[in-house]
């Protein structure tokens, strides 16, 4: 990490919200609101369709905190709130550590303009507001070592997007983010399809494992309840072929209707895991002979009780009928390629006579097993050989995570690597946010 992980309260949260709409100018955001959902349908209120990403997030994130009435309130579910609210106000919170960042021309010359005034034409473009974000946090980083942040206004001169004076040195730092390859997107969406369809077009309480050949179609995502059995009970034991792959219905070990786990001292997700190990897992090997671990075999899973029917007492937490929804597939994605083709990207924004950071942000950075971050760092390394105007290169993820104590957790993963023959190094006093990519690579998150 960049530094320890942070905690906000409830208050804080909404301290952060007010934070982000100020900034980006709550008049344009409520007027841009209504004038792109005048005419929409409710599902596309939920579901985004073209929906720019910063009125989606905006508007998940103002109901969440109650500045907005809950349209859907079965869209909103107790607990964890949805990603995109999270992530407008993670952004308030990224503001509050840069607040006083100054900006400043290519040539050096002092500018009398606020980040928001710099940043907000740039915010309210769908097609910037993913990179802006990312380089207010880039510099968020920079900012919580206590180095003074600066932002380059570059005009109709290449220059890098950050520039930090440290002692005789003018550090540049280059912001670069790689979208989610097209490919996950769609994974992720399709999971989703499969999962929502499958739990609300039955509630069987058995295991149901998809084998994936191929992703299947939003069209047969939708409808991949067509191939179920027309009666379905606890019992039921089926391998069903599928244009896409194979679904095997399975039935647990043994009959009881509540699946009872301890829950002290342990948080939902620990539960969830317990649960599946102690009920799950050994059903499945008992019927395929395979062992197969909640986080390591599935790159999607659902464990859902029956009309969310759940019993907490201070020692156990029984499930009613739970069923259980299980995605497997193993087709291959370039993940590594985006990350490298950065040092392309930013190719004229670095002089030979200061020291410069290229910062990649890559928001899959955790979707790279042990093996796939093991040639990302090799790739990194060849390109350093050969770009002696780089100094560092430095890769980073976002991570929030929503506990039980309606706080949120939120901490940047940061890796970098020295170049070691480059025109100009960073100077020795100067700290590298995070860890180098070889202490990267023993992380938990890349797991073989």
């Amino acid at each position: 990490m960049s530094g320890k992980a942070k905690k906000s309260s409830r208050k804080e949260l909404k301290r952060a919200f007010e934070t982000a709409v100020d900034f980006i100018g709550e008049d344009w955001l409520s007027a841009q609101f209504q004038k792109h959902f005048k005419n929409r349908q409710d599902s596309d209120l939920r579901t985004g369709g073209e929906t720019p990403e910063l009125l989606m997030q905006y508007n998940f994130a103002a109901t969440y905190l109650g500045y907005k009435e809950k349209r859907f309130p079965e869209f909103f579910p107790e607990g964890k709130p949805q990603e995109q609210a999270l992530r407008f106000i993670n952004f308030g919170t990224f503001l509050h550590e840069i607040d006083s960042a100054g900006i400043v021309t290519a040539s050096g010359k002092w500018l009398d303009e606020s980040l928001a005034d710099f940043s907000r034409p740039r915010l309210r473009n769908p097609d910037e507001y993913q990179q802006t974000v990312s380089e207010i946090r880039a510099g968020s980083i920079y900012a919580n070592m206590d180095y003074d942040v600066y932002f380059i206004e570059e005009g109709n001169q290449k220059a890098p997007d950050l520039w930090i004076p440290f002692q005789d040195s003018e550090i540049k730092i280059e912001c670069k983010r790689c979208g989610t390859p097209g490919s996950i997107k769609d994974r992720k969406g399709i999971y989703e399809s499969l999962i929502n369809r499958i739990t609300s077009a039955t509630h069987n309480p058995s295991i149901f494992l998809f084998d994936l050949d191929r992703l299947p179609s939003p069209k047969e995502a939708q409808n991949v309840d067509q191939y179920l059995p027309s009666e379905l009970n606890r019992r039921t034991e089926k391998d069903i072929e599928a244009p896409f792959g194979d679904i095997h219905i399975l039935s647990y070990m043994e009959y009881t209707r509540t699946k009872g786990i301890p829950s002290y001292g342990l948080d939902s997700d620990e539960q969830l895991e317990f649960l599946y190990d102690y009920y799950i897992k050994p059903a499945i090997y008992a019927k395929t002979g395979e062992e197969l671990d909640l986080y390591d075999s599935f790159e999607s899973a659902t464990i859902e009780p029956d009309g969310n029917k759940v019993a907490v007492s201070p020692k156990t937490t029984e499930y009613f009928d739970p069923m259980f929804v299980g995605i497997r597939y193993d087709g291959d994605d370039d993940l590594i390629t985006p990350v490298v083709r950065q040092f392309d990207a930013a190719r004229g924004k670095f002089g030979k006579e200061d020291p410069n950071i290229l910062h990649i942000e890559v928001p899959y950075l955790d979707e790279l097993s042990q093996e796939q971050f093991e040639e990302l760092h090799q790739r990194l390394r060849g390109k350093l050989n050969v770009n002696s105007r780089v100094s560092v290169v430095v890769v980073t993820k976002e991570y929030m995570e929503w506990d039980d104590e309606d706080c949120l957790n939120y901490a940047t993963f940061v890796g970098s690597e020295e170049n070691l023959d480059p025109y100009i190094n960073l100077p020795s006093s100067f700290h590298i946010p995070g860890y180098s990519l070889t202490e990267m690579r023993e992380n938990p998150m890349f797991e073989t």
